[in-house]
């Protein structure tokens, strides 16, 4: 497929979407936690949404670039926002750019009487292991 330079993708245009953007302005009163995927060990990480620590417009939005493409695509837009750039080389598959991706949201307008609960099951269960301590709760 010499013809495709490279395919934009994103699975996180949803209404939670909507609710952690508005969130992130401080305009919603919902719960907003992300499960963020990094490389380093835990690898998963708990991003909780709020005006501290938003969530951006183009976070979600993947990049995937054809090593085979005729025209090879190039944006800086891209490369200045959070958007996650996957290329192929000899070396193997290379990620750039953007914050770790989201692989997963969950959005409650009750969400915060839970808090501290949510963000131990999301990170554990992810992990496979005790990956976040509770506030006031040691693991053993």
């Amino acid at each position: 497929m010499k013809d495709v330079s490279a395919i934009i993708f994103s699975n996180l245009l949803t209404l939670g979407k909507l609710s952690s953007l508005s969130k992130s302005t401080g305009h919603d009163l919902a719960y907003v936690l992300n499960v963020r995927y990094d490389a380093k060990a835990p690898h998963y990480k708990i991003h909780e949404v709020s005006s501290d620590h938003p969530e951006d417009l183009l976070d979600g939005l993947y990049v995937f670039h054809n090593p085979n493409a005729k025209v090879k695509f190039e944006c800086e837009e891209i490369k200045s926002n959070h958007m996650v750039e996957f290329s192929l080389d000899n070396v193997g598959l290379g990620k750039e750019g953007g914050r770790s991706p989201i692989v997963a949201r969950y959005c409650h307008p009750m969400g915060h009487i839970m808090a501290e609960l949510l963000k131990s099951m999301a990170a554990s269960n992810y992990n496979k292991t005790i990956a976040y301590e509770i506030v006031g709760v040691k693991n053993t």
